[in-house]
């Protein structure tokens, strides 16, 4: 039997009740839920590289590829682009890209903490900027399926 979405379930009888339990997770392979699934999955990766591409531009380059910005630069300059800046640096720093100090910012307490690319920003660009097909729900095709 399947529901709406097209999720596959087992009915099973409880004293003349019906009782629906899901045996599968995430949306049927192409139905309208894994396009939009896929759609929301690039979106963010565009935004992890734009905000990714802003530190490397906006801070101060290292020989290897990778920078540095504080937050307060940062925030004011990626702002103004989108309102979003704190959580796409969670997304970024979830998938090893970046790294800070504390579990999330604040402007004007942090302004001063810096903002690291763990990456070279070619890598970072290579990995993120291709047009490729994700699992709905992983939006980064090189984390560890275990975190």
């Amino acid at each position: 039997m399947a529901t709406e979405d097209g999720e596959l379930v087992e009915v099973l009888g409880v004293e003349g009740l019906e009782t629906v339990v899901k045996l599968r997770t995430g949306p049927v392979a192409g139905s309208k839920s894994e396009r939009r699934g896929k759609n929301a999955a690039r979106h963010i990766n565009a935004e992890v590289v734009l905000l990714c591409d802003m530190i490397y531009q906006e801070g101060h380059q290292y020989d290897n590829g990778t920078a540095v910005i504080s937050f307060g630069d940062l925030f004011q300059i990626y702002t103004r682009i989108s309102n979003k800046v704190v959580g796409i640096l969670l997304r970024a720093r979830k998938y090893g890209l970046l790294d800070f100090e504390g579990e999330i910012l604040f402007q004007g307490r942090d302004d001063d903490v810096p903002i690291f690319l763990l990456k070279p920003i070619k890598e970072i660009r290579e990995e993120l900027g291709k047009d490729q097909e994700f699992e709905v729900g992983v939006c980064h095709n090189k984390m560890d399926p275990d975190s």
